[in-house]
């Protein structure tokens, strides 16, 4: 048995193999090893925009959050704050609210989020859902007054208010909330 130190090269090669996949792959990498290259990387960077509901006024009066498929590793079928993963070709910010203007518009198209105001950065643990890595994120806050702007016309959002967060909606999400 190798101690640790002495694979270097070992992990050389991997880290060549890995990047020069997701170099083709636009940063992805099979779902299959996902899980185990977040072990080896230990963190990841990520951008979430909260999308509040607002009266005529412009007062909260909640907050939509999408339900995640049957397939996302760790909250299966929870509601969440919607975001991303940022892989090492997207750290722009047009690229990080193109995509995020996709999952919450459903139109690839970052001048929706033209009015995003950045609230912040989380940092979280996602050990507890099944994932070893920690998580920093970039939050950004974006109002909508009607279920109707959403992607898919509000099918497969949740309109929550603080008092109504529970076990259905990802346990870091209560805080960035």
């Amino acid at each position: 048995k190798l101690d640790l130190k002495d694979r270097g090269p070992i992990l050389q090669r991997l880290g060549d193999d890995i990047e020069a996949y997701r170099d083709e792959h636009n940063g992805y990498v099979p779902r299959e090893i996902f899980q185990e290259t977040l072990r080896i990387g230990g963190k990841d960077h990520c951008a979430e925009v909260v999308v509040r509901q607002v009266d005529k006024n412009g007062a909260v009066t909640g907050y939509w959050l999408k339900a995640r498929g049957g397939d996302e590793l760790g909250w299966e079928h929870q509601y969440q704050v919607v975001g991303c993963s940022l892989t090492g070709n997207e750290g722009d910010e047009e690229s990080i609210k193109t995509r995020l203007a996709k999952e919450v518009f459903g139109i690839a198209d970052p001048t929706r989020l033209a009015t995003a105001k950045r609230l912040g950065q989380t940092l979280h643990s996602e050990a507890n859902a099944g994932r070893a890595r920690a998580c920093r994120t970039e939050v950004y806050a974006i109002d909508v007054q009607s279920e109707y702007e959403l992607a898919g016309n509000g099918e497969g959002w949740r309109l929550f208010r603080l008092e109504d967060l529970d076990e259905k909606v990802v346990d870091h999400h209560h805080n960035t909330l």
